[in-house]
């Protein structure tokens, strides 16, 4: 899933990028940039940790690790309760990036928006940025509704783009 979710994101990198040529914007082209590395960042971090912890968790006994992050010692955990520690643990780590990236996804929507006059793209970008800050509550349902709302500006955008600045310039100064 986290293979499919790297390729769809490596499509939509290209798209932004084909766009930021055509409005010669290179801001729009780092935010995204940023934002593509970042989103691999997470997900290898959230692989890291998960695997790190997983051989602390083999190589310690289940008092011992207790010990190593709480201090206390004295409540005796079961196997389930630590296999469920790295999880959340490697969890808040990824999703703590993921919204890093998503803010420069978020600016760099903004921008498009600006040199494109497809709106739509604003709303994207504030969907996918609060349904990132708030995947552990909803579980993605939010971000579900930027990805389809993100399918939606990407049909809306102009077949020829001129950035709205270019064109200022060429039509003279708007009174």
């Amino acid at each position: 899933m986290m293979i499919l979710n790297v390729a769809g994101n490596y499509l939509i990198f290209n798209a932004v990028k084909q766009i930021s040529y055509e409005v010669n914007d290179r801001e729009i082209f780092h935010n995204v940039f940023v934002w593509f590395i970042l989103h691999i960042a997470g997900i290898a971090i959230f692989l890291v940790v998960m695997y790190f912890l997983r051989l602390i968790h083999e190589k310690t006994s289940v008092r011992s690790l207790i010990d190593i992050f709480t201090g206390l010692g004295m409540i005796e955990f079961s196997v389930i309760f630590t296999d469920l520690w790295l999880l959340v643990a490697g969890s808040m780590v990824m999703w703590f990036v993921l919204i890093a990236a998503a803010r420069f996804l978020r600016k760099s929507y903004e921008r498009i928006a600006a040199r494109t006059g497809t709106e739509i793209f604003v709303a994207v970008g504030d969907w996918y940025y609060w349904g990132t800050r708030l995947a552990i509550v909803f579980v993605g349902f939010i971000i579900m509704i930027a990805l389809i709302l993100q399918i939606i500006a990407f049909y809306f955008l102009p077949s020829s783009i001129q950035s709205r600045r270019t064109a200022a310039f060429a039509v003279g100064p708007e009174f």
